[in-house]
């Protein structure tokens, strides 16, 4: 498989720490070190959408193989 566990571990972990890393004062519209800069601040909030993407990718990518494993199983029962 093209992504293991620890490849998409590291990759969500860079994700939600680079954000702080281009942090700065005098930008945006709320205090710099509230925790609701991170969350709404575009430059900061990016990974919101991200992660978000991510999960609901993995969702479908996980209900589509339940959908397949579930019609290959109904046609063994039917088979037998």
């Amino acid at each position: 498989m093209f992504f293991n566990r620890s490849s998409v571990s590291v990759c969500i972990v860079m994700l939600l720490t680079s954000a702080s890393l281009w942090a700065h004062p005098g930008h945006g519209a709320t205090e710099s070190d509230s925790v609701q800069h991170y969350l709404i601040e575009p430059t900061h909030g990016g990974w919101v959408f991200l992660l978000g993407g991510l999960l609901v990718g993995l969702w479908l990518f996980a209900h589509s193989c339940s959908k397949k494993v579930a019609r290959l199983n109904e046609k063994d029962h039917r088979g037998h």
